[in-house]
């Protein structure tokens, strides 16, 4: 369903109610008042936005929003709903979206604005009574509704491993063409060769000993309620490669933060729908009733294997008595919590009588992709008999359990969600890390970083229980904030091709924005005027920043340093050669001018295998809390941050770590800077810790210096003489070990002939970025 959009004065008269999908209603009555309806959960979405002067609506969020911003009006966060959300309460019928004055229509509501922007919500009662039509004819009055409309091509069904998405499947089996609604009896359907019916499910690649396909053969309910209709099944796999890939496009297609995997699953889906029918396909969904359809029984509690034995059972309960339940309150900001109201759906509302997430998802998921899509049971004559129907227990599946195939009634459902969301969380825990440690995340009003960090490397060493549902929503609500409130104007990639095939992790093949050799960087000089105490006169450094690719643990350092440097001095005589305009001033500032390589510390720890990711460093006690009372800067973490104080206690011990902590306590004390790295020693104020502005790896990694600088400039004075025509190695005097960023700068280590302070001036405006410059290097000449 495309969009439909709109705007209505809040004061003028007469003007005409706009056209609107079935089950919804806008309009102007005589006493000027603006009335909103939806009918119920079936109806599509509407969203409203109150202005000064104008009530402006539409039925797709993102849509809206992205209109309200390209008018000037600011986006941002509504803080009770985030509230609601990180605690785990199903938003999707919460009067209010996440977006602070975007208004949710909700299922069965009647909004009534008055001339002065004023609004009043109500709930009428439902006018249509309880329907005594028996459940199997309910269904598959909805599922003959919902073909009658369908475009050429095979229905598909969209397979979860619960009882609603084979009673569907079962229902549309019923439907076919080729058979009468008498002839077929959902649940008992034999099997046929054609493939007039589709089927997809997901199920991504599980280590986890738990999946129960493996127990049954690989014949999960999915399959088996497929193979008992004779539908033609598709399997996707999804990767975490790939979801990394996607999550941009899944943000602003769900416009809201979404609750967890089970909609990843479903994108995945449709996608494929689109892929093999061009979009010429009817999806059908079991969403709706709670824990129903491919998100919603994703969505459900994991079901864990029991114990091999009595000593496998004993073994879990103790294993659990150690760990600590995480919940959302704990890891956010005080202040937040006290500030804010939660802002969810009524406790009291029953599910069957309004919208729920997963209906809201799969609803964008579709409308993502193209396709026509039905949700069967969200028909309110099937709610209302679901509704009749729900036992004691409050199990709203088990009534269409008869109108599944008994073979799919009879089978296990898989253990593990289609996507594993531990496992998952396992294998991405350097995304999320990533995203936590962010200065983003960090300015966040809801986040205390500190704790969430604390509780995600708590949590992924196995000391917490629970906390699976609390990071992926803290990840959803930050990439949402980035994605949609803080760049509302974008909108989703039309690029639906699922074989992408290569990796994307945390920038490892992302590529700079080329620069010429002989140029600075955006926003540096070239020169820089050095005035040196020990000098008789300043002399102006001519600073060429050298691009490079990435280093690892692996790279020869001498090749690589000979591959830059030599490259660099190609391009310079090249350009003397050929006279160019800039070539006059290029051989004013080198030619027979003294000349020192400068190379980047972080380079060389990392070649040096001293550069480490950070989930891979396990923080101590005493790093821990240490860390607490180091002050962080916008040019890096520091030691601010338990991973690189472990890595501090690594290098010089704890004792003298707890001496140089104790003396910069007391230099806080009498107002004296530096007293830590003076106790300490030098050396340790090069380790660093992840940036998120920096080039991989050093954006998920935390570094100790580099192991001996002196030794290493030595050694690389004899490369780079090898390296370079004969005519430059006359005038070159020696390599120098940097570590500088934007607020300062420290010489490591030299083979050179000036004094550390000197060739820190060199760099005192930080020549090489802070960024993702692409630039550990740089040739300076002096004159």
């Amino acid at each position: 369903m495309s969009e439909t959009a709109g705007s209505i004065a809040l004061s003028s008269a007469g003007d005409a109610a706009p056209e609107l999908p079935a089950g919804l209603r806008l309009e102007r009555r005589e006493d000027g008042t603006i009335v909103a309806a939806r009918t119920g959960a079936a109806a599509p979405q509407l969203y409203l936005a109150v202005l000064d002067d104008a009530v402006v609506w539409g039925t797709e969020l993102g849509g809206l929003v992205r209109r309200l911003a390209a008018q000037g009006h600011p986006i941002a966060p509504h803080h009770g709903v985030v509230l609601a959300y990180l605690r785990g309460d199903d938003v999707a019928s919460a009067p209010s979206t996440f977006f602070d004055g975007v208004l949710r229509l909700r299922a069965g509501d009647e909004m009534r604005i008055a001339a002065d922007g004023s609004v009043d919500r109500l709930r009428p009662e439902p006018a249509t009574p309880a329907s005594s039509v028996p459940l199997a004819r309910a269904v598959q009055g909805a599922v003959e509704r919902s073909l009658s409309d369908a475009p050429a091509g095979a229905p598909t069904v969209v397979l979860g491993e619960d009882l609603a998405s084979a009673a569907l499947l079962a229902a549309v089996d019923g439907a076919r063409p080729a058979r009468t609604t008498d002839e077929a009896t959902p649940g008992e359907a034999a099997p046929q060769d054609d493939d007039s019916v589709r089927a997809v499910r997901v199920r991504a690649g599980s280590t986890r000993a738990q999946d129960s396909s493996a127990e049954t053969g690989g014949a999960s309910r999915a399959a088996v309620a497929a193979e008992s209709v004779g539908a033609a099944l598709r399997t996707v796999g999804p990767t975490t490669d790939r979801f990394k890939k996607d999550l941009g496009d899944l943000v602003r297609t769900q416009a809201e933060p979404f609750g967890g995997l089970g909609v990843y699953a479903h994108y995945c889906a449709l996608r494929e729908v689109a892929h093999e029918t061009g979009t010429a396909a009817l999806v059908l969904d079991a969403s709706g009733p709670r824990g129903a359809g491919l998100i919603g029984s994703s969505s459900a509690p994991e079901v864990v294997a029991a114990p091999a034995s009595a000593l496998g059972a004993v073994r879990e309960r103790i294993a659990a008595r150690g760990r600590t339940a995480l919940t959302a309150d704990a890891l956010l900001a005080r202040a937040f919590l006290e500030d804010t109201a939660a802002a969810g759906h009524l406790a009291s509302e029953p599910a069957s009588a309004r919208d729920t997430a997963a209906v809201v998802a799969a609803q964008r998921n579709a409308e993502r992709f193209g396709l026509a899509f039905a949700l069967p049971l969200v028909d309110p004559e099937v709610a209302s008999v679901l509704a009749q129907s729900t036992g004691a227990d409050g199990d709203v599946l088990a009534p269409l359990a008869p109108l599944a195939a008994p073979r799919a009634v009879a089978t296990e459902p898989e253990r593990i969600a289609p996507i594993d969301q531990h496992e998952w969380l396992s294998r991405l825990k350097g995304t999320l890390h990533q995203v936590f440690r962010s200065e983003q995340f960090a300015r966040r009003p809801w986040s205390d970083q500190r704790a969430v960090l604390e509780a995600f490397e708590a949590h992924v060493a196995g000391r917490t229980t629970g906390g699976d549902e609390v990071f992926w929503r803290l990840l959803n609500l930050e990439l949402w904030m980035r994605e949609c409130v803080d760049d509302p104007t974008r909108e989703a990639s039309d690029e639906t091709d699922d074989a992408w095939e290569g990796q994307d992790d945390h920038g490892r093949f992302d590529e700079p924005e080329p620069k010429p050799p002989l140029a600075a960087n955006p926003g540096k000089k070239l020169d820089l005027e050095v005035r040196d105490p020990r000098s008789a006169a300043p002399v102006i450094a001519r600073r060429y920043p050298l691009q490079t690719g990435k280093f690892a643990a692996d790279s020869d350092m001498d090749a690589e340093v000979t591959r830059y440097v030599s490259g660099f001095f190609d391009a310079l005589d090249a350009e003397l050669a050929a006279d160019g305009p800039d070539a006059e001033d290029h051989r004013a500032a080198t030619v027979g001018k003294p000349w020192n390589l400068t190379i980047s510390e972080k380079i060389i720890a990392i070649m040096q295998g001293r550069s480490y990711f950070v989930w891979d460093v396990q923080p101590t006690w005493w790093a821990q809390n240490l860390s607490r009372y180091v002050a962080r800067t916008p040019a890096g973490i520091g030691l601010g941050d338990p991973v690189t104080m472990q890595l501090a206690i690594q290098e010089a011990g704890l004792p003298r770590v707890i001496a140089a902590s104790a003396a910069g306590a007391a230099g806080k004390v009498l107002r004296r800077k530096g007293w830590f790295y003076h106790v300490v020693g030098g050396n340790v104020r090069a380790i660093d810790g992840p940036t998120e502005y920096s080039v991989y790896p050093a954006n998920v990694s935390a570094k100790l210096p580099p192991k001996d600088p002196d030794l290493v400039a030595r050694h690389l004075n004899d490369v780079v003489r090898a390296a370079v025509p004969q005519a430059w190695r006359e005038s070159f005097t020696g390599t120098v070990v940097m570590d500088a960023n934007d607020i300062g700068r420290n010489t490591l280590g030299k083979a050179a002939p000036h004094s550390g302070t000197h060739y820190e001036l060199q760099f005192a405006d930080n020549p090489l970025g802070q960024g993702r410059e692409q630039t550990p290097m740089a040739v300076v000449f002096e004159r």
